[in-house]
């Protein structure tokens, strides 16, 4: 399997037997194989997540399917001639389609998280989901905030060989909650920064805080085999 981080949340997986893109907006993008289906998944609507610029892939390529979070508008956003090819998912809800299987999550801000099965390998992109512990704000909301993230937590599966997870510097000092309750719960082989808005020192810093092994991510394209 081959990982390519494409900017900000966007990542590309590259399995055997399919293509998965996830909150694509901006960026260049690998040239995709064409013996096998692309699924573009979308996590929310907001802008550094989801862009009008995903539907122009059916436009190259023949075998493109779309899972989109339930926020993001049908009639307004998704073209005509690509609704028979586009899921809307909710919280709590799954899918088994065609080449892997997946699972949504209820998101701490917005839309969902998505927990997928890709041939054996269990995979999961937060988008939104994070413990935004904002320094500065009412403490009551901060802990409800918690509550929330802690709930979606123990949802999740013991194990992961792959995790995207949001560590965004805005949050301060509270920037790895979310990635430190994720570890207190769940084993992790392979952790990926992401919602780092092109600070790369957060992934040197977060590994040395966690103890525990993370992705360096250096710069937009970079690719990262997993065996």
């Amino acid at each position: 399997m081959k990982i390519t981080y494409i900017h900000h949340s966007c990542f590309v997986i590259e399995a055997i037997n399919c293509t998965i893109l996830f909150d694509y907006v901006k960026g260049k993008l690998p040239d995709f194989r064409t013996d096998k289906p692309i699924y573009v998944l979308c996590s929310h609507r907001h802008s550094d997540h989801f862009s009008d610029k995903i539907f122009r892939l059916s436009d190259e390529y023949d075998d493109v399917y779309y899972v989109l979070s339930y926020d993001v508008d049908n009639n307004k956003r998704v073209p005509e001639r690509l609704r028979k090819v586009t899921m809307f998912i909710h919280p709590d809800q799954s899918f088994t389609l065609a080449r892997f299987s997946l699972r949504a999550l209820k998101s701490t801000d917005e839309g969902v998280a998505f927990i997928c099965d890709v041939g054996g390998r269990k995979i999961y992109h937060a988008g939104d989901l994070n413990d935004w512990y904002w320094i500065g704000e009412d403490e009551d909301e901060n802990k409800a905030m918690q509550r929330a993230y802690k709930k979606e937590v123990e949802k999740m599966d013991a194990h992961f060989d792959v995790a995207f997870i949001p560590v965004d510097p805005r949050l301060e000092s509270t920037y790895s909650l979310g990635a430190k309750e994720l570890l207190a719960h769940t084993s992790v082989d392979r952790l990926f920064p992401m919602h780092f808005w092109d600070d790369y020192s957060v992934c040197d810093k977060l590994e040395k805080e966690i103890s525990h092994p993370v992705e360096h991510i250096t710069k937009k394209g970079q690719v990262f085999e997993v065996d």
